[in-house]
């Protein structure tokens, strides 16, 4: 993402492959940005250890099939701080796995290039 000429931290990207399978139906993006994905190195150097948050609501689209989930983390003052977000249509284990993997893949990558580049988290 870094490469392209109109980056900036806050610019948001698809994180990893999407799943969208037309035999099942079964669709998971997740999104992010490159700030959103330094919230659990934010919250660990607090000193606290980060809690990942998700959950997902379906109260935002007409037809009720696509799902929002919303993953983030909270503070020590029960904060919540958003992390990514998932265009969902199945609420199950194989959803949620596809999202945290995704996340957890972002975040590494984008915290470690951060370090190694000397910037700010």
């Amino acid at each position: 993402m870094r490469a392209k000429a109109d980056y900036t931290e806050f610019k948001t990207y698809l994180l990893g492959t999407p799943v969208v399978d037309s035999n099942t139906g079964r669709v998971t993006a997740v999104f992010s940005t490159d700030h959103l994905l330094c919230n659990p190195a934010r919250q660990f150097m607090t000193g606290a250890t980060p809690l990942l948050c998700c959950d997902c609501t379906y109260r935002l689209t007409d037809d009720r099939g696509q799902g929002l989930c919303i993953v983030s983390t909270n503070c020590i003052g029960q904060h919540c701080h958003l992390i990514a977000w998932a265009v969902i249509n199945t609420e199950d284990t194989e959803a949620h796995e596809v999202v945290f993997e995704q996340v957890r893949k972002a975040v590494n990558q984008v915290t470690a290039a951060r370090i190694e580049n000397g910037e700010l988290l």
